[in-house]
């Protein structure tokens, strides 16, 4: 036999210690049968914005509101919903009358009785006291955000999302204070009361980091004046956490990145490249062993747009001689990312590094991470900022070009080599096979990179299958591509090429690798 459930009034001050019934215990320890509750007042037929204002709001674990509604309200209404098969009977205590709608025509406070019965489960009751007074008026211009903003990070790379509510006093005056909730649905009502988190902001705490799901956080925003209180709550704000392992392996994998070492080019080593005739040198860097797969690129760009990330191009599943005329897909999603743009590499970038907790590299001025490659990305990126970021980013020229050739300088092979990073035999043989058509990533055999004592398996397609987008030439805002194009048989060594309106068409066969400083 069901057991049902009933909230006696105790004194407001000490009900918990004073109430001794054993059917109030119960009810406390119940779970909630309700999904959401809200009063709306109405003035004729007129809802009345702001005219009821309930306290607390609603939540699992709460059984007794209070409800202000305005003394311009002649009815209020009670909407109260279930989840699964059951029912709600609304009832005026004073005069037995059920239904969802009430008439308020006096001063004196009604008393409602929320009786709620699930299928297979306990009667539980909620009791509701509305009273008929000026109403409290709430917070204005509330706005909620979450940093990162992309709003999507895999697991396991420690992030923890913050979100800040932003709200302004009313006219009237009053203080804020916030309880922030947690909800599965995207909605603002009937989500869990987090507790202790009370202040204009709530970072995430890392058990809430570690489960694949989508979740909704919000704040409610209490405005009080003279004791008495009215309540608004923030738009949900969403945040996603996925699993990196559900990328292939050749798109994502613990040995994805390449290690290469520290070193020093002298002047005039570099007889393969008129742009290189200097000295220079380098801590050393990882590069990606692979260039970014259609698979990786649509992943992030599909949860960045989702995000406040915004692109100029979608891109493409690899290409051909034909794509531009015909945008289609070529082979499978390993086949590397195409028609994109400069500033759609450079964007993604800093996508793919907020999604896996890292620092976005590329920055303007103020600092803000870019995130719209319609606009003139290398005119507001400011360079001064990319130092000791450890996000993803595109290789310099000089990288690049050290990296191919096996990151130990010398007048020996690889490093003077008229075809960088080729194959195993590091020759123009190497490249047979190369047709028109891009082909799934690492179809070739790797270059091999000096690790202090020999040679080892490094870097696929540095030459073959695409160019690749490189950061800026020499400091200037001349954008660079490098590598051989099996499309038209050229080896790009004359750097820079000038890729300024960057179309699909005129990025149709370019291609992205990335790179990440030493750690």
């Amino acid at each position: 036999m069901k057991q049902r459930l009933i909230l006696f009034a105790c004194i407001a001050s000490f009900w918990l210690s004073t109430c001794e019934n054993q059917q109030l215990i119960g009810l406390l320890k119940a779970p909630s049968e309700l999904v959401s509750l809200e009063i709306v007042a109405y003035s004729g037929d007129l809802p009345l914005e702001g005219g009821a204002s309930m306290e607390p709001g609603f939540t699992t674990s709460v059984f007794e509101y209070t409800v202000f509604v305005s003394k311009d309200a002649n009815r209020f209404t009670v909407n109260a919903a279930i989840k699964g098969n059951g029912s709600v009977e609304i009832m005026n205590e004073e005069d037995q009358e059920t239904g969802t709608e009430f008439d308020y025509l006096d001063d004196e406070p009604k008393m409602m009785i929320l009786t709620v019965e699930r299928e297979y489960m306990q009667v539980a009751q909620y009791r509701i006291t509305v009273l008929r007074e000026g109403s409290v008026p709430t917070a204005t211009g509330v706005e909620i955000s979450v940093t990162p903003g992309i709003g999507t990070f895999f697991l396991g790379r420690g992030v923890l999302p913050e979100f800040e509510v932003k709200a302004n006093l009313p006219a009237a005056g009053g203080v804020l204070s916030y309880q922030w909730y947690m909800n599965t649905e995207n909605s603002s009502r009937g989500g869990t009361r987090i507790n202790g988190a009370t202040g204009a902001a709530y970072k995430m705490r890392r058990g809430e980091t570690q489960i694949v799901r989508t979740v909704y956080y919000y704040a409610e925003i209490t405005n009080t004046i003279d004791g008495k209180t009215g309540v608004t709550e923030s738009m949900p704000c969403r945040v996603t956490f996925v699993n990196k392992n559900e990328l292939h392996e050749k798109s994502w994998s613990e040995n994805y990145m390449v290690d290469i070492p520290a070193g020093t080019v002298s002047a005039g080593i570099t007889t393969w490249d008129t742009g290189l005739q200097k000295p220079w040198s380098t801590p050393g860097f990882s590069m990606g062993k692979y260039l970014v797969t259609y698979e990786l690129w649509k992943y992030v760009f599909e949860r960045a747009e989702a995000g406040n990330y915004r692109f100029a191009n979608t891109g493409n599943q690899g290409g051909d001689n034909y794509t531009a005329v015909s945008q289609q897909p070529i082979g499978d999603e390993l086949n590397p990312a195409t028609m994109i743009s400069w500033r759609d590499a450079v964007v993604w970038c800093n996508a793919y590094s907020e999604m896996d907790g890292r620092e976005p590299v590329y920055r303007d001025s103020d600092g803000n991470a870019l995130k719209d490659s319609r606009v003139n990305v290398e005119q507001l990126v400011d360079e001064s900022k990319i130092t000791g970021k450890n996000g993803y980013r595109l290789p310099t020229h000089e990288e690049w070009y050290y990296a191919a050739r096996g990151a130990n300088p010398g007048n020996t092979s690889p490093w003077n080599d008229t075809w960088p990073g080729t194959n195993d035999a590091w020759s123009y043989s190497g490249l047979a096979g190369a047709n028109d058509n891009t082909t799934y990533v690492g179809r070739m055999h790797p270059n091999k990179i000096w690790d202090g004592s020999e040679y080892v398996d490094g870097l696929y397609d540095m030459v073959g299958m695409l160019l690749q987008y490189l950061w800026f030439f020499n400091g200037t805002e001349t954008l660079g591509v490098g590598g051989w194009n099996s499309i038209d048989e050229s080896l790009v060594i004359n750097i820079p090429f000038k890729l300024r309106a960057l179309s699909p068409d005129s990025a149709k066969h370019c291609g992205l690798r990335l790179v990440r400083n030493a750690e």
